[in-house]
């Protein structure tokens, strides 16, 4: 039997627009497998190819559990987030809808 299992980055509505502009720092982050200095290292490429293609500063935040990374998306901790289905599902009833998914 093949299990599907979709990774998804999920960004939270700044209204119309994502509100990057005023913004001087992208907060990122990802459901966390491992620790936080494995996530910070494994992340550490990303965070620099998004700076360079963003043109903006990008921090890696590490949380440590599944609905620390949804809490720190719907109160505006991050702004992208790397989740599983299932913890996007969590994050969008949280959200009241408002979080998009990018793929």
């Amino acid at each position: 039997m093949t299990h599907y299992f979709k990774l998804v980055f999920c960004l939270w509505l700044f209204g119309a627009s994502l509100g990057l502009s005023a913004q001087t720092v992208l907060r990122v982050t990802t459901i966390p497998e491992e620790a936080a200095t494995e996530q910070i290292r494994k992340f550490g490429p990303l965070t620099k190819y998004l700076e360079r293609t963003v043109g903006t500063k990008v921090d890696f935040v590490p949380v440590n559990d599944y609905p620390a990374a949804v809490e720190a998306l719907v109160n505006k901790q991050v702004e992208l987030v790397w989740f599983g289905g299932f913890t996007y599902v969590q994050a969008q009833i949280r959200s009241g809808g408002k979080i998009i998914e990018l793929t």
